[in-house]
């Protein structure tokens, strides 16, 4: 069996973060998702926590950041719970037992455009995190040449770096570096790329420690 969640997703893996899903089955932990979704939407919809009130750059950057964490917090156990059951591979199973590789594509694409109008009628923070599972699942079944395969999981390996540290080159410690391409798509491939970087820095630090830890151990 896989691990739940791959050692290199950082601070993912940390034992509280999954915990209430870890051993839930399946079906209770997307309704758990479902759940806490609809009740995160009502709480930020009705301005429950704010803030705003908070003095101390500290405490407000702590406070932000935790509001931040809670606000993606059933994506990853939505994604802990794909991992676990092999969603993903039990799909692809049967997409490609029982559809031909073009005509899927044809029927996923048109499911992409049906949920972008759907996104776009409805209220977009209501129904964002349902689109998002399913858009997530729509890409992964796409039928996809092996050098694009090899792009994405290059970029999947160093997502979560990309993820974790990305705001700190556009709204914190380097905002003038990446915006002095000028250019929007610029500035966003060269973040990803400063992203990148800093997460073969991240391994390598982390590789490292795991190597100094097997030598104490021995």
């Amino acid at each position: 069996h896989q691990p739940l969640i791959p050692s290199t997703s950082g601070w993912v893996s940390f034992p509280i973060i999954i915990w209430p899903i870890r051993k839930m089955k399946n079906i209770l932990g997307v309704v758990l998702c479902l759940l806490f979704q609809i009740g995160w939407y009502g709480i930020q919809r009705l301005d429950v926590l704010s803030v705003s009130y908070m003095d101390g750059v500290v405490l407000s950057f702590i406070y932000k950041e935790i509001f931040n964490l809670l606000n993606v917090l059933p994506y990853v156990w939505m994604g802990a719970l794909i991992c676990k059951s092999r969603f993903m591979e039990k799909s692809m199973r049967w997409l490609d037992m029982h559809m031909p590789k073009q005509r899927r594509n044809v029927l996923l694409i048109g499911m992409e455009v049906l949920l972008f109008l759907l996104t776009n009628i409805l209220h977009k923070a209501a129904v964002f995190g349902v689109v998002s599972v399913i858009s997530f699942w729509i890409f992964n079944m796409l039928w996809k040449s092996e050098r694009i395969k090899k792009f994405f999981l290059f970029l999947g390996r160093h997502s979560t770096n990309i993820w974790l540290t990305h705001m700190f080159f556009y709204m914190y410690l380097f905002k003038d570096l990446v915006a002095a391409v000028r250019y929007p798509v610029l500035m966003l491939a060269f973040m990803i790329i400063l992203c990148i970087v800093v997460s073969y820095v991240a391994f390598a630090i982390t590789g490292y420690i795991e190597r100094a830890k097997e030598g104490m151990r021995i």
